[in-house]
């Protein structure tokens, strides 16, 4: 008997309804047996496919160090595949990847974690770090406090600051004076934090990769552990990165040994000593660590000790006096770098580290030590935190890194379920190019124990705009091969102040091209330095104002070891500005000789 459509169509659904049945036994036939549930990252790129096998349909990829669930596993031809889940805008997909692709966290570690009582939102970060750093310990520091309360506290005027080049939305535009310019809240150039600059550089969840989790290294001196070549890789491209002599003893010591002998005594590490002054300084240092305050010559403070302004002197004259105190605590009066650098090490040991400030984060936010909360914090700049992190991270070896580090992060109540973010997605940029948001910490902070430091009270104000290059961080790019001395200012808007050029030795250069290696100057009206700022022109290593087979021949001695470059020559041959000089960079050069494709500024 023939059957009608209708039967046929009832036929036809109940086949296909029996076959997705099978299908789906067939998976959880395969699957492990296992209730509980695994974490794992992803070590390199992999598909996520709808059935175990390579010939099922790929519903997406995975970058490598995504965290996912490993709900179980089954095998195809032999091989063990994952049955992961994971979330895609918000939305669970769960799918099959090869297990060699996944590394499993195992269960000790995830045990670890919840004794330490880390938040969920911690511990995807946390998780990754484990992945490539096994030995590494991180430790919760449960500090009690509410997350509003602690922004609230630190978004006090003042409090915490950032350069003035930096994104609008980074700086707190309702701190204006009567006539509606910004007010210096250390010197001209360091303004007050915007609230959400604040919440961001604070959120901890947002500093948990590498290497960015070095703010929240213990930095408690430990035997053995560090390297001479290390503090020279921190100093290296900066005015400490070679000797000095003390004019009171005669004497000729590196920078890198003082440091050294500094982090014995005080129970510091020299790593982040080095790192420190390096933030403090800048890379050709402030009058204090060159000694040439005028009034207090000779005396030197290298991390800027009580260097904060007030209504009787600025930063950089308070800094002096508090070096100049005769017979004074912590080996003062310090009339030489080695007494400025040991001495401050001690006043870092016993001031900071000592009382529970033991990581760059906690020196910089004082959450932990109750006898003054929220006050005795280090250092003004905002961001120095995350730049001295890439500092310490670039001093340590392999061997270092393989070791066991302890990190102490932070944990507040009440926390929002997402880290907090940057001031960038929140505020709608306004279209103009303020500058670098980011690594400050080239320009020195001169930042010491603050809170309301007061502003700079000498008219008139000096502001500087730029729309032809990127001003930030110490350093100006932007310009094209063959920028004539005399056009850099045409880039650049300077409001009651004027743009000079000089050779990286100091010498005036009013003539020729502008490369690498020199520096671009923005005076006051009265003549004196406003800002400083080293040029950078990709793919100009030479430092002539062209990128020409020399700087191919210079970035290659540069890879094999034969002549090493360092400062301003350094981050020209980083092509892709990808933080490091590798073959990469030097295929770029090679390909804008050969107009295959242009380097860009």
């Amino acid at each position: 008997m023939e059957m009608t459509k209708r039967e046929k169509r009832i036929q036809s659904l109940v086949v296909c309804i029996v076959i997705l049945l099978c299908q789906f036994f067939v998976f959880v036939s395969g699957a492990s047996a296992e209730s509980i549930e695994s974490k794992g990252v992803v070590t390199a790129s992999v598909n996520v496919r709808e059935a175990a096998g390579t010939e099922n349909l790929i519903l997406t990829t995975l970058s490598t160090d995504t965290v996912v669930t490993i709900l179980g596993q089954t095998e195809w031809e032999g091989q063990i595949w994952y049955h992961v889940s994971f979330t895609v805008d918000g939305q669970e997909v769960t799918g099959y990847s090869h297990s060699n692709y996944i590394a499993v966290i195992d269960e000790e570690f995830e045990a670890y974690l919840t004794e330490q009582g880390f938040p969920e939102t911690y511990k995807d970060s946390l998780r990754v770090l484990h992945v490539h750093y096994p030995n590494w310990r991180f430790i919760a520091v449960q500090t009690g406090l509410d997350w509003t309360d602690v922004i609230n506290a630190e978004s006090v005027v003042g409090k915490n600051l950032v350069y003035y080049t930096s994104d609008p939305a980074y700086i707190n535009l309702e701190d204006i004076d009567e006539n509606g310019n910004q007010v210096g809240r250390d010197g001209s150039c360091w303004v007050a934090a915007s609230r959400a600059a604040v919440a961001y550089y604070m959120d901890p969840r947002n500093f948990l990769t590498d290497p960015s989790i070095f703010m929240f290294e213990c930095l408690s001196y430990t035997e053995d552990a560090y390297t001479q070549e290390g503090v020279v890789a921190i100093l290296s491209g900066t005015f400490m990165s070679g000797s000095y002599t003390c004019a009171d003893t005669g004497e000729t010591y590196t920078y890198a040994e003082t440091f050294l002998t500094a982090a014995a005594s005080s129970g510091v590490s020299p790593y982040h000593l080095a790192a420190r002054a390096r933030q403090e300084q800048g890379t050709s240092g402030n009058a204090l660590g060159l000694g040439t305050v005028v009034g207090y010559e000779g005396y030197y403070n290298f991390f800027n000790i009580g260097a904060y302004a007030t209504s009787t002197g600025t930063a950089i004259l308070n800094g002096a006096k508090y070096a100049s105190v005769e017979e004074g605590t912590y080996g003062r009066p310090w009339t030489s770098p080695y007494k400025s650098i040991t001495g401050g090490a001690q006043f870092l040991g016993r001031s900071y580290i000592n009382v529970g400030q033991d990581t760059v984060y906690f020196q910089k936010f004082n959450v932990v030590n109750t006898a003054s909360l929220f006050n005795h914090q280090y250092m003004s700049n905002l961001m120095a935190p995350a730049s001295e992190a890439k500092s310490i991270k670039k001093a340590y070896t392999t061997e270092i890194l393989s070791g066991t580090l302890i990190f102490r992060i932070p944990v507040y109540q009440s926390m929002p379920e997402t880290a907090a973010l940057k001031p960038t997605d929140i505020v709608p940029d306004d279209g103009g190019d303020t500058g670098d948001t980011g690594d400050t910490g080239d320009t020195g902070d001169t930042g010491g124990d603050t809170g309301d430091t007061g502003g700079d009270t000498d008219p008139p104000q000096t502001r500087v705009v730029s729309t032809s290059y990127n001003m930030g961080g110490g350093i100006i790019t932007g310009m094209a091969e063959g920028t004539a001395v005399q056009d850099v200012p045409n880039g650049i808007t300077v409001e009651n102040g004027s743009v000079i050029v000089e050779t990286s030795v100091g010498t005036l250069k009013t003539e020729g091209s502008v490369g690498t290696g020199d520096v671009v100057k923005i005076l006051k009206t009265d003549s004196t330095i406003h800002a400083i700022y080293n040029v950078i022109m990709y793919g100009d290593i030479s430092g002539d104002s062209a990128i020409t087979i020399t700087d191919l021949v210079l970035t290659r001695k540069h890879l094999l070891g034969l002549s090493i470059l360092t400062g301003s020559y350094y981050a020209a041959s980083d092509i892709n500005k990808d933080d490091s000089v590798t073959i990469a960079d030097l295929v770029l050069i090679r390909k804008h000789l050969l107009d295959l494709s242009k380097i860009t500024q």
